[in-house]
């Protein structure tokens, strides 16, 4: 093959410098995409939540119906991942229902840590007629991170998956509509 034509030779040696750059750009963007990744890594890992932060915002997002967020700060984290937009909504009169009951204003009167087990206390008051009684939010951290719940529920949840709210439903309907098998076994 022979020498190209002398008009030809700028448009590759343009070409050529064009596809350096790029090369040199698209190299420095990931190197700089990695980078932010990296320290958003560690500034996430540096600003971990107090159990009771965590207490305070899964019980604010529970009130906000964000439910499947609410749901990825406990132990219920597994029965909500693998859920379908339809089934979400199946679930979400029940949802509704906790979130009813949720009071605006809670008072966070303490916390408890030892390892990774935490308690934080919070002052509730069942009827305006009652003396306000202090009661016991288990948490568990794991991967570094609190999360609402206990191991015990943790394992009964994470055996049962995405099915568990269904299953519990379900043995709610049998036990308030007194059907044999309500309330037995696991869920």
């Amino acid at each position: 093959m022979g020498a190209l034509p002398g008009r030809a030779r700028p448009f590759i040696e343009i070409r050529g410098s064009i596809f350096s750059m790029m090369k040199r750009s698209f190299s420095a963007a990931l190197l700089c995409s990695l980078l932010l990744t990296i320290s958003l890594d560690g500034f996430s890992q540096n600003q971990q939540l107090s159990p009771t932060e965590t207490v305070r915002l899964f019980y604010k997002t529970m009130r906000d119906r964000k439910f499947k967020e609410a749901f990825a700060m406990s132990i219920y984290k597994p029965a909500v991942e693998g859920l379908s937009a339809k089934e979400l909504d199946d679930l979400r009169p029940d949802f509704e229902k906790m979130a009813a009951a949720i009071p605006e204003q809670m008072d966070l009167s303490g916390e408890t840590i030892s390892g990774d087990l935490a308690t934080v206390f919070v002052k509730v008051k069942e009827t305006p007629d009652t003396a306000e009684k202090s009661e016991p939010i288990s948490l568990i951290q794991n991967n570094g991170v609190w999360i609402v719940g206990d191991r015990e529920n943790e394992a009964i949840v994470k055996k049962a998956g995405k099915n568990f709210f269904f299953a519990v439903a379900h043995a709610a309907d049998r036990l308030y509509t007194g059907q044999p098998g309500a309330g037995g076994g696991t869920v």
